[in-house]
Order: structure tokens, then sequence, then C-alpha cells
């Protein structure tokens, strides 16, 4: 089955707004026309993670109206803790420093987590520390639920295993 990429066509300074609308989109390539000064390494980081930030936003707009409810918002990993895509979807949430970073962009307590130890094992190194991750969110009152797994070993191949039978032993 044939299926179609998507791509858009934006001025050189994107708006937060039109970087939003990419990201709804589920835009793969964001076309535009750019200043030779904007063809820098720099420049192109800086242009992806304010796409990445446009994503983050939809969990912020969520977070207030959840304050307002009264209620929290438990932000699962991806699962498996991929860096890039899975099946043409950006994987936001994958270690340590993204679930930071979506804490600081929601910027409410109404958002925490669901702290699980086989995603973030199956991550390997690239989580981060497990166990400071728990020391950490629980210091911030971010852990609302912790889904216990544990995996042979991490990426690429691994198998979830019961809690005593995995490469993690602490």
């Amino acid at each position: 089955m044939l299926r179609p990429k998507l791509s858009l066509n934006i001025g050189n300074d994107p708006t937060p707004d039109e970087l939003l609308f990419a990201r709804q989109l589920g835009v793969e390539c964001v076309y535009t026309w750019v200043e030779p000064e904007q063809r820098s390494v720099n420049y192109l980081t800086d242009l992806r993670r304010r796409v990445e930030d446009a994503g983050l936003i939809l969990w912020n707009a969520g977070s207030y109206d959840a304050e307002e409810a009264g209620v929290r918002m438990a932000l699962h990993p991806n699962d498996p803790p991929a860096t890039g895509k899975l099946g043409g979807i950006p994987c936001l949430i994958h270690s340590f420093e993204t679930y930071k970073r979506a804490f600081a962009v929601a910027n409410s307590p109404a958002l925490g987590m669901e702290f699980c130890t086989g995603c973030w094992l199956e991550g390997g190194p690239a989580s981060g520390d497990l166990l400071e991750g728990i020391r950490t969110f629980h210091a911030d009152n971010r852990i609302l639920l912790v889904h216990f797994r544990n995996v042979t070993s991490p990426l690429p191949h691994f198998l979830e295993t019961f809690l005593d039978n995995g490469y993690m032993e602490e």
C-alpha cells in the first residue's frame, strides 16, 4: 500500500502556530526558503527543537485543563524508547532528559508520569540511570504510577521477563 508523504512549505521564520500545525498533521518534512545563515547545523538543530516543543505544547494545554479539574495526567514513555521515529511518528519521551523537558514545557503540577521500569531498561544507558530517575522524579512529585517490568537486555533486542529474571538486579 502506498502511503503519501506529507510536506509543508512555511516561511523562513516559522511561528509556533505553524510548527504546531505541521506537528499535528504528522508532516515528515517542512520545506522553507532560508537565508544562507539559516543553513547551519545550529540553526537546524534549534528548528527541530522548536518543532518538538510544538508537540509538547499539546501536553501543556491539557495540563491546564487537568489543573482546573483537579486531576493529574500520567505520561508514559514511548515503548520501545526509540530516539527517532517509529512508524513515522516521532518518539518524544524516551529518557530522563526528555521527561524533564516535557515537565518544563508543560510547567504544570498536573503533568506527572507513569514510571515504566521496563521502558527505562529497554533504553539502556540512553534512558539515563533508572534509580536516579526514580529519586529525581519522586522528589519532584511527578511519579503517579510505577509499572514494574524487567527485560533481558537493552535495545535493539530484548524480551520482557519477570522482575527477578532480567538484567536489572538492584
